[in-house]
């Protein structure tokens, strides 16, 4: 008995495409606009189809107010207590566009060495930064932005605003809890923007310091119960030392580099690719280096080093 190269026998072959003809080929179930393909099982001719890919991109989601929803939801998959993130020096308070949006743009403008190493560009308009967060954020319930206020540094910027998104502190920056898998127990510190005047000082040890907390620390114990993850990250450009030793500073252990892992935007720092590239030579490739505090390393002295971090006072 002799077999085609997809290894039926010539003598079922016909009983095999009949079988998949009835069952797949049905332009009233799968729609006459599917491109049909019968190459799979060696036949070009005799039925419709076998399998068909019908995926069209999304059409890009338009915000009926760009400031989102009122109250915004910040639609993450876990809870957040905001009382876990505060202490005397920082307040972090989720990102609320309609308060936050247009000072972030201010300080964008003025400070766009900020954004060398992150993956997105300096938004020049507060329209632009919030179709950004309602499709990489608010549409992901593994992402959450917040607002970093230096409380040792008074300001009325936000006066006017509810207590919860401002608390009478200087605006700082920004950082993210990314990635985030209640499956898996994961999560990712990321988007994580200091502006300058705040750089070198206690406003990112304690910022990431309340995170690591909250993410690592378990739900049990009585001085601060956090979610009880298993592992957070932290991904930074293989050419961003300062990000790598900001990381190992807090504990974070290297774990190795993946090579080419993102594509980058337009105008962004990255890796040459070959000629022919379906992207096209504009958009470079980007290495990543992994770092991560894991539950073991958390329990095994971690949570004290980043707890000294925050406590420091020179």
């Amino acid at each position: 008995m002799s077999c085609n190269g997809n290894g039926l026998p010539l003598s079922d072959r016909a009983s095999h495409v009949n079988a998949l003809s009835i069952q797949l080929s049905c332009p009233s179930i799968l729609g006459s606009s599917c491109i049909c393909i019968a190459r799979s099982i060696g036949v070009t001719s005799g039925f419709d189809m076998t399998w068909c890919n019908n995926y069209t991109p999304p059409p890009p989601k338009k915000l009926e107010d760009i400031f989102g929803p009122d109250p915004y939801d910040v639609n993450f998959c876990y809870p957040i207590d905001l009382k876990l993130l505060e202490n005397e020096r920082v307040k972090l308070t989720p990102f609320v566009p309609k308060y936050h949006a247009a000072p972030f743009v201010e300080r964008a403008a003025t400070h766009p060495h900020n954004f060398r190493y992150i993956s997105i560009s300096p938004p020049s308009t507060v329209e632009e930064l919030c179709t950004f967060l309602e499709s990489v954020f608010r549409a992901n319930p593994g992402f959450v932005w917040f607002a970093i206020f230096d409380k040792t540094k008074p300001s009325d910027e936000f006066a006017d605003a509810p207590p919860e998104v401002g608390g009478g502190g200087s605006f700082a920056g920004c950082i993210g809890v990314i990635n985030t898998s209640d499956v898996n127990l994961s999560s990712e510190l990321g988007y994580v923007m200091i502006f300058p005047e705040f750089q070198r000082t206690h406003v990112l040890s304690n910022a990431a310091g309340l995170l690591l907390h909250y993410l690592l620390d378990l739900p049990t114990d009585v001085a601060f119960p956090g979610l009880g993850l298993r592992r957070v990250q932290w991904v930074a450009h293989i050419q961003n030392a300062p990000s790598v030793a900001a990381a190992e500073r807090l504990g974070f252990k290297r774990e190795g580099t993946l090579r080419w892992h993102w594509t980058l935007p337009e105008g962004k720092e990255g890796k040459a690719t070959r000629e022919g590239d379906p992207l096209g030579p504009s958009r470079l490739g980007r290495d990543n280096v992994f770092l991560s505090i894991c539950c073991d390393d958390w329990e095994s002295g971690t949570k004290e080093r980043v707890r000294s971090l925050m406590d420091r006072r020179n």
